[in-house]
């Protein structure tokens, strides 16, 4: 019992440090086909193994309590390569880049004189983002504004919005 136990102890303490850590046995498995295991699939194997088995110990004795844990770390390790695998592989939107801007509503927050910069709000892609902005006209704290140009990553041009 206190083997699968001591397993099952190792299986967790591999699964925090994969996640703290991060892939602790990068490349390690890159020799097997299909990109089977990783880390995670080793660590929740570990661990299910260790802790069904010493579940399992006492009414079906070391054999029957090593299969149980084999098939529990089977299910679970496999779930885990599922799950690990799905989150690595799953795409991203791109990055919003200058053109995304053009057109966008948003709102000034520290005043814009008619010569120099200053700042505007708005929602890119789900995120607020304050900016750097110029304008043709004097436009206070508070007031709509549109996107017009993109002058640089990091500032605009803006027009009061009606």
């Amino acid at each position: 019992m206190t083997l699968f136990i001591v397993v099952g102890a190792v299986g967790l303490v591999l699964l925090v440090a994969s996640v703290v850590v991060g892939e602790i046995f990068d490349g390690l498995f890159d020799a097997l086909p299909g990109d089977v295991l990783s880390t995670a699939v080793v660590a929740g194997f570990l661990a299910a193994f260790g802790f069904a088995g010493s579940v399992a110990v006492g009414s079906l004795g070391t054999a029957g309590a090593t299969g149980v844990g084999v098939v529990a770390g089977a299910l679970v390790g496999g779930v885990a390569g599922w799950l690990t695998r799905g989150l690595t592989r799953s795409r991203t939107d791109a990055t919003p880049t200058g053109t995304d801007l053009l057109g966008l509503p948003g709102t000034v927050v520290t005043q814009v004189p008619s010569q120099g910069y200053g700042e505007v709000s708005v929602t890119v892609a789900g995120h607020l983002t304050k900016l750097n902005a110029r304008a043709d006209e004097v436009l206070l704290v508070g007031t709509p504004v549109r996107v017009t140009a993109t002058l640089s990553p990091t500032s605009v041009m803006v027009v009061r919005r009606a």
